[in-house]
């Protein structure tokens, strides 16, 4: 056996690393202070030798359960188990939230999509990051984005909610339009929403004027936050309705968000 010098750990004398610190043990192949036993006399029960069941990922090697470093490279084991549990641990769950809500409160067919996907590009600009894409079976919104601006030293974190209404004809059917909310506060930096209206260019389409007559519209965007209406017409096709916060949409949200999907998907466009 080769005890580490480094741990103390009795290592059997086959190995180049040492399995508890991952100390090299090369030099102790032939020291005198390494625990090497005359072969007559070191009987090795089978039945003490647990299986090889570990692979390392690195080199390849088989290793004993329970070992933290690889016998042949010295790789990390626990460290990295450790380290994939953190990062589940602290990755951002907006996704999975907002598709529970879906379908729990909202009585949405919503599933999470793969990663990866053309959709996460769509409003995503250089300071945010898609958490993902969530697919919906029925009704004018075919999927929503998750975008987040990460926490930094001057600003806390923020997170965009992108609605996708596809349109199935031609694309140079689709008019730019850029619309958004602008909701009035009883006073101007603080306190209750008490109006919201739609401002931009809705080219013929007279989407502010039939937006801003909406009363449960209205009521919408003073519950989840300022609302931006764009059309789209690079890798995705249609408009997007883009939410400035997350939010927990009861079945009476959605009803409401769809009619704004419909509205856009009704309303007259100059071909």
């Amino acid at each position: 056996m080769l005890r580490c010098e480094n741990c103390g750990h009795s290592n059997n004398e086959d190995i180049s690393f040492c399995v508890q610190c991952g100390s090299e043990l090369f030099h102790l192949l032939d020291s005198a202070n390494s625990d090497i036993g005359n072969t007559s006399t070191d009987v090795v029960n089978p039945n003490d030798v647990p299986e090889k069941d570990i692979i390392c990922p690195k080199c390849g090697e088989n290793n004993l359960m329970g070992n933290s470093f690889c016998i042949s490279c010295g790789n990390i084991f626990k460290d990295e188990e450790d380290s994939k549990g953190l990062k589940e641990k602290l990755r951002d769950k907006s996704r999975d939230e907002l598709t529970s809500y879906l379908t729990d409160f909202a009585k949405v067919k919503a599933q999470m999509g793969v990663r990866g996907r053309a959709e996460e590009k769509v409003e995503n600009s250089w300071y945010q990051r898609s958490l993902g894409v969530i697919d919906i079976a029925e009704g004018p919104i075919k999927w929503i984005s998750i975008l987040k601006r990460d926490r930094s030293k001057d600003s806390p974190p923020k997170w965009w909610v992108v609605m996708g209404i596809p349109f199935d004809g031609d694309g140079s059917a689709i008019q730019k339009i850029g619309i958004k909310t602008v909701r009035k506060k009883a006073f101007p930096l603080f306190g209750k929403v008490v109006d919201v209206i739609w401002k931009g260019d809705d080219g013929v389409s007279g989407l502010i004027n039939i937006l801003s007559q909406d009363t449960a519209i209205k009521e919408l965007s003073k519950k989840i936050g300022n609302l931006e209406i764009k059309s789209q017409s690079e890798g995705f096709q249609g408009w997007t309705l883009t939410s400035d916060r997350k939010f927990a949409p009861t079945s009476e949200d959605w009803e409401t968000i769809q009619r704004i999907a419909n509205h856009i998907l009704s309303a007259p466009r100059a071909f």
